[in-house]
């Protein structure tokens, strides 16, 4: 199994479209780990962060939410290219007991 963080709110750069487009945005993924992975104390307080256990999944399969967005010429036009919808969790949503939940979230390739 592998944890996900992921960006919970959009990283802006004002002082340039170029790199304001580079930054990550909602919904990206900026690491994977292996499950159980010590993660610092503002990681875990879910802002500007949050943790995505990725069920039944491994970290090699998860390191595909890393890969950039090339554009015709080979050049990066996004920093990820596909992003969880973190505002959309799928029918699948489990209800595990008491507050705990799992989620399913929709991948989406822009």
């Amino acid at each position: 199994m592998a944890e996900l963080l992921v960006r919970n709110v959009d990283k802006v750069n004002p002082d340039s479209e170029a790199s304001n487009r580079m930054c990550f945005k909602r919904g990206d993924v900026i690491t994977v780990q292996e499950n159980g992975w010590p993660w610092s104390p503002a990681e875990l307080a879910g802002d500007p962060w949050t943790i995505i256990r990725f069920v039944n999944g491994t970290v090699p399969a998860a390191e595909e939410y890393l890969l950039s967005k090339y554009g015709p010429d080979d050049e990066i036009v996004l920093p990820r290219d596909a992003y969880f919808d973190l505002d959309a969790a799928l029918p699948q949503t489990q209800f595990l007991g008491g507050d705990a939940q799992m989620l399913a979230y929709k991948v989406v390739k822009p």
